[in-house]
């Protein structure tokens, strides 16, 4: 779902994937606070129907690894495979522990790594840098 955005908006806009329905209504909330538009998607299937239906590309694309159906690891695969997509910058968010080293073992480079729970203000700090680059 996009909310807090219109064609005349010059706000970054984020693509949060992620199959728990009470996160994603907390991290919408807490990026459009903070300045940001906001995409939800409650699978990684939707999360690619978003992109090849908006015409406005992200700024930044986080995503949760353990989702049914497709998790974050095939879902980043996917998304890479599409040139248009392979410069937006990706942000793994999961419960999974030693979420980082299973990532690199399976030759992902994304750009960042934020374990559940995650402090506010670091996963802001994170995306900022990120969009900012």
């Amino acid at each position: 779902m996009l909310k807090n955005f219109n064609d005349d908006d010059n706000y970054p806009l984020i693509l949060i994937v992620d199959d728990d329905p009470s996160l994603r209504q907390a991290l919408e909330e807490i990026f459009e606070f903070s300045g940001y538009a906001v995409l939800t998607a409650a699978s990684a299937y939707e999360g690619l129907h978003m992109l090849h239906d908006t015409e406005m590309k992200p700024s930044l694309i986080i995503s949760d690894v353990l989702m049914n159906e497709m998790d974050g690891y095939q879902f980043y695969r996917t998304l890479y495979q599409e040139e248009e997509w392979r410069d937006i910058p990706f942000i793994f968010l999961s419960a999974k522990s030693k979420l980082r080293d299973d990532a690199e073992r399976r030759g992902l480079q994304v750009q960042g790594y934020m374990s559940k729970p995650f402090i506010v203000e670091d996963l802001l700090s994170t995306v900022a840098n990120l969009v900012q680059d």
